[in-house]
């Protein structure tokens, strides 16, 4: 039975079981009692499914990254049990332009930024990589060295996989084959629609995009990222994204003070953001679901 005065391992486990069993009563204790966060929650399901807890529940618990969430029950199952989940950190480097690249990224509530350097100075972020994708791509298509840095960007969790073993998984799955096949194709859309869109656009639209595209991927309001680093984002001098930040302030729209920026109206970011925005979530959309 369930103790409301204890505080313990057991009572957790109670109520995943509950949960688990069809009794959603108790499914707001998880979070409000016991501050669940996507580690923890995984942990405890991998342990109860030891037990016999079935995958139907296990996947309300498991952390979700798009593409895998999209798979079979049972193969996306053995993904999980081949992979193991990472705590990432802003700043972490995955992957460097003419290394090879050694493990698969799955994101569940991080985002990875993908940068192309010219000169061995300047800097530009072609795209990032959310739960809605992966990091990777290029072993897929047997190329071993990456092109591209691999940054976090915002910290959180993520999907890790040995690039070999992945490579076997995908070898033989038709389902993974045909879910990464139309996420080949949605990147390659979204990579044209930036380059058009750094060269066309504002300052201001395209802040306010990153800005979207981050919480998209991060589901949070609130992370940190310098000026210097939006300026690479955006192909800009840091003087151009000290004068578009600020007026995005201005507007009641955005705090950012110290490398700290906080989202304050997400529906007036959407007002001022390009197209593009709107566009690549349609295409991911249409696309993925046409699988």
């Amino acid at each position: 039975m369930y103790d409301p005065e204890r505080n313990d391992d057991i009572q957790m486990l109670f109520l995943l079981h509950s949960f688990a069993s069809g009794d959603h009563a108790y499914a707001p204790l998880l979070c409000s009692k016991y501050g669940l966060n996507y580690v923890h929650a995984c942990i405890l399901v991998v342990h109860l499914k030891n037990k016999g807890l079935p995958m139907s529940a296990a996947k309300l618990f498991t952390p979700t990254n798009l593409l895998l969430a999209s798979l079979p029950e049972k193969e996306y199952e053995n993904i999980l049990s081949l992979g193991k989940l990472v705590e990432l950190s802003s700043g972490d480097i995955l992957g460097q332009a003419g290394k090879n690249f050694h493990s698969i990224y799955f994101p569940v509530n991080c985002t990875i930024s993908l940068i192309s350097q010219l000169n061995g100075k300047t800097k530009m972020e072609i795209a990032i990589v959310g739960p809605e994708g992966m990091l990777g791509l290029n072993s897929l298509l047997d190329v071993k060295v990456s092109l591209l840095n691999s940054i976090v960007e915002v910290s959180g969790t993520a999907l890790t996989i040995d690039n070999k073993v992945f490579h076997k998984v995908h070898s033989k799955s038709t389902a993974l084959q045909k879910i990464l096949k139309n996420y080949i194709f949605v990147r390659l859309y979204q990579f044209s629609q930036t380059a058009t869109c750094n060269r066309f656009h504002v300052i201001n639209a395209r802040l306010a995009r990153w800005i979207l595209m981050a919480q998209d991927c991060a589901h949070f309001n609130e992370f940190y990222v310098t000026h210097e680093c939006l300026a690479n984002k955006l192909g800009v001098r840091r003087a151009g994204v000290t004068q578009a930040a600020g007026e995005l302030q201005k507007k009641k729209l955005i705090s950012y003070k110290k490398g700290h920026l906080r989202i304050l109206d997400r529906k007036g970011l959407e007002t001022i953001t390009c197209g593009c925005y709107q566009l690549n979530k349609n295409i991911y959309k249409d696309i993925m679901k046409a699988q």
